[in-house]
């Protein structure tokens, strides 16, 4: 499924997933294709957000019927992405404010400022202006929850994002490869999410794939005392670092 400016591309959506921290809960604003959505790791519950009623129940489809042992944890959303932040920050709101916190992952993927674009053709259902680019980096530094936030380098962000994380990358597009950027309110997390896609490129995505089916496959031939014996120690390594 080809959504414009999606994270469908070779390498895209595993770098953005492979710096996700643990969570709870998980929130797509801008879903679009929902590429992220699609192959992280699933959260307790998710809520994926757009405004174009064809793109997010093509989205939905999709999810179930690839995910469907996950499909009941998604929340698919027909909603402005500004308006859904707004309430939920909104300190009268009892329901929605207390959980925004850092065990909550917002991701957000909006369409980009039009100053940054190639061609300023209108390409997605709902445009943002300049203003709405404002409220909406002002909104994201407002929450206790965890933001990975995609986009162009311009003098927007840059003014607004001086205390995020930046890491950039080549993204390859229908007009060629272009430098992106991923904002983070948040340091370099200890452990992650998820680790089925753990690795900076494909070639070491499947060099630590294979090391992995290795040695469980020689962990699992162990006798089994040896084997919990492992176990034991490795756990409590695990706790020794969460601690």
């Amino acid at each position: 499924m080809s959504y414009p400016g999606g994270k469908e591309g070779a390498g895209i959506w595993q770098r953005i997933v492979n710096l996700m921290p643990p969570h709870r809960v998980y929130v797509e604003l801008f879903a679009g294709g929902g590429a992220v959505l699609r192959h992280k790791e699933a959260a307790y519950d998710s809520i994926a957000l757009d405004l174009d009623p064809d793109a997010l129940a093509t989205l939905e489809e999709r999810y179930r019927t690839d995910r469907p042992d996950d499909a009941d944890r998604v929340l698919f959303l027909e909603q402005d992405a500004l308006d859904w932040l707004r309430k939920a920050l909104s300190p009268t709101d009892a329901v929605n404010a207390p959980w925004l916190t850092d065990s909550v992952l917002i991701y957000a993927d909006p369409p980009y400022p039009l100053s940054v674009r190639r061609t300023d053709r209108v390409r997605y259902h709902r445009e943002l202006s300049d203003e709405d680019h404002v409220e909406l980096l002002e909104l994201l530094s407002q929450t206790a929850a965890r933001v990975m936030l995609s986009g162009y380098r311009c003098a927007l962000y840059d003014a607004w994002l001086t205390t995020w994380r930046r890491i950039d990358y080549q993204a390859m597009t229908r007009g060629g490869t272009v430098p992106e950027s991923l904002w983070l309110n948040f340091d370099p997390p200890a452990t992650l999410h998820g680790y089925d896609r753990v690795g900076s490129d494909y070639r070491e995505r499947e060099r630590i794939k294979r090391k992995r089916q290795r040695w469980l496959a020689n962990f699992s031939r162990l006798p089994d005392h040896e084997r919990e014996a492992i176990f034991s120690d490795l756990s409590n390594y695990q706790a020794g670092r969460q601690s």
